[in-house]
């Protein structure tokens, strides 16, 4: 995926992989929020605290996957790149692969909140 990362040429093609990667990212983080909502039980009594819970779940696994998808670049990819023009187009490209990454979850949740208001999913944006 990162083959010849110093080849100019190739600037083109590691920016499509890094979107490409940041919406597969996305895709995971919504898998993964989507089962940890359906693990965590309903409460029943005056203050029950499972919404709570997959709210607090929710934005743990999208601050958590956008961060470590930005190290991963930042730590492993972009060291491997030794031409200051390439470093700083990339770097550009990761800063806002990361942030669409964060969008996209966010959408997708949210979207799948108000599909489902009657789920555990849609207990994370309730309706009132």
């Amino acid at each position: 995926m990162w083959d010849n990362i110093n080849d100019i040429t190739n600037l083109s093609g590691q920016i499509t992989n890094t979107y490409l990667l940041a919406i597969f990212v996305a895709a995971i983080s919504v898998g993964l929020c989507f089962l940890i909502a359906n693990l965590i039980k309903f409460e029943g009594g005056l203050s029950p605290k499972d919404r709570t819970k997959r709210q607090v779940w929710f934005y743990i696994i999208g601050v958590v996957g956008s961060l470590s998808f930005f190290i991963f670049h930042l730590f492993v990819v972009a060291k491997q790149i030794t031409l200051p023009v390439i470093k700083s187009k990339l770097m550009l490209h990761y800063g806002i692969s990361t942030i669409i990454l964060f969008v996209v979850y966010f959408l997708i949740i949210f979207l799948l909140a108000k599909i489902f208001k009657k789920s555990k999913i849609g207990g994370i944006f309730p309706s009132k």
